[in-house]
């Protein structure tokens, strides 16, 4: 495990870069060679999505939500779409053995303060969600022991793991059930978010006799049900 106190080029989803100020937030990388199942490898980011859902509950008693595919929101009356507060990247290596390694990455904003400009309408952190300051250090040890729970289950035979983290998932989230907005590699597309395929892909409908299965996307709308 790698973190850092501040970024100034984080990677994000689609080339996008990160920042984040010193001391603002938990930015932690993980490496790990868990026996994943090729089908399974796209829940690495569910895996952590959900530790780290429970580590924030379990130390500040607030409950976010996963947009699809990689984002943790909170969904308050207050504001008219899903505030990011984190977001989840990972991607797989192949080490100097010949075996497969995989590296998840979470940014987590912690300590912002304040929010001002234009993410003061997307973003969130959770001190201003909670209105205290958020124990970084703590925060972490949660999400990695989480983290490595959720990756225990994923190494189970016969896929019972992977079934349990996906119900969580459908539990756990802001884009099932709303009318969304999803940038495609093959364009735009629109119409009501209404599942979870078995590997993790949102299933959407768009009016049509079956669901479109999205693999690579990017939720641009959210109006969750």
């Amino acid at each position: 495990m790698v973190v850092a106190d501040h970024q100034r080029a984080g990677r994000g989803r689609l080339g996008r870069v990160w920042e984040a100020p010193t001391a603002a937030s938990l930015l932690m990388s993980v490496g790990t060679v868990a026996d994943v199942r090729d089908e399974d490898r796209g829940l690495l980011l569910t895996a952590m999505s959900l530790a780290a859902l429970d580590a924030i509950e379990a130390q500040l008693g607030l409950r976010l939500m996963i947009k699809w595919p990689n984002d943790l929101v909170a969904v308050t009356g207050s504001a008219p779409a899903a505030l990011k507060v984190a977001g989840v990247l990972a991607e797989a290596v192949t080490l100097s053995d010949g075996r497969t390694g995989y590296v998840v990455g979470i940014g987590i904003n912690c300590n912002w303060v304040r929010i001002t400009g234009p993410l003061a309408d997307t973003a969130a952190s959770l001190d201003i969600l909670v209105g205290s300051s958020v124990d970084r250090e703590a925060l972490a040890v949660g999400v990695i022991k989480g983290f490595e729970e959720r990756l225990g289950a994923l190494e189970a035979p016969g896929g019972e793991g992977s079934r349990s983290l996906l119900g969580d998932a459908r539990a756990r989230s802001a884009t099932l059930g709303g009318d969304v907005e999803v940038q495609t590699p093959e364009g735009l597309l629109r119409g009501r978010a209404v599942d979870l395929d078995d590997d993790g892909a949102l299933l959407v409908d768009t009016g049509n006799a079956a669901p479109r299965r999205i693999v690579v996307g990017d939720v641009v709308s959210l109006r969750p049900s």
